[in-house]
């Protein structure tokens, strides 16, 4: 808990000290906070699919081609209530927060690289980016939608003060590493999205 607190509510402090070169515990910090976060959103997520399942038979019963009658089955999975489906979710919890620690500390770190903003090797970041992952405990809260928001939030301003102090960067180029890959992701499918509305109203000018 001192731990958490520290890493989320005192940052600069924190990350000033933390040793960098011991990425274990900031590892297993990350793992299990994001773990935990995501066992609760599932589970919100597996009520409110719950709760719309009839919902979605009745509407699916109304339409003109649905005559025989419904598969149970199949409308478990339409609708996300699947048994099958939960518990994957909720075993897999720890390879996906795994695998989303390394692949967002590496993104992160890339671009630190590129701004000349690393003068401590890729550890430091994944420590930083490990335990700001602390704050992602705040997605468990039972307000769907609003807490992951505010959890993300809070993740970015963590991460930037952490590198900030961690890699001595300062917090622009901290602030453009962690923020510039996902701008430039939002770039590329809002130029994907434009690209395929030009294409597909010339092909139908050409038809």
């Amino acid at each position: 808990f001192r731990t958490w607190k520290l890493a989320a509510l005192e940052p600069a402090a924190f990350f000033r000290t933390v040793r960098t070169g011991e990425t274990g515990s900031a590892v297993l910090f990350a793992v299990i906070s994001l773990t935990v976060s995501q066992w609760f959103q599932t589970l919100y997520g597996w009520l409110v699919n719950t709760s719309m399942k009839g919902f979605m038979e009745e509407l699916m019963r109304r339409l003109p081609q649905q005559e025989a009658e419904l598969d149970p089955r199949i409308m478990e999975f339409l609708s996300g209530t699947h048994p099958g489906m939960l518990a994957a979710r909720l075993v897999g919890a720890p390879l996906y927060a795994a695998v989303t620690l390394f692949l967002t500390a590496g993104v992160i770190h890339l671009f630190l690289l590129v701004l000349k903003a690393a003068p401590r090797r890729f550890e430091a970041t994944l420590t930083v980016v490990g335990y700001a992952s602390a704050v992602q405990l705040v997605a468990a809260a039972p307000v769907p939608g609003l807490a992951p928001l505010a959890a993300f939030v809070w993740f970015l301003v963590a991460t930037i003060v952490g590198l900030g102090e961690a890699q001595r960067c300062g917090s622009g180029k901290a602030a453009a590493a962690t923020l510039l890959p996902g701008a430039l992701l939002c770039l590329c499918c809002c130029g994907g999205a434009a690209l395929f509305g030009v294409l597909a109203a010339a092909s139908k000018h050409g038809g």
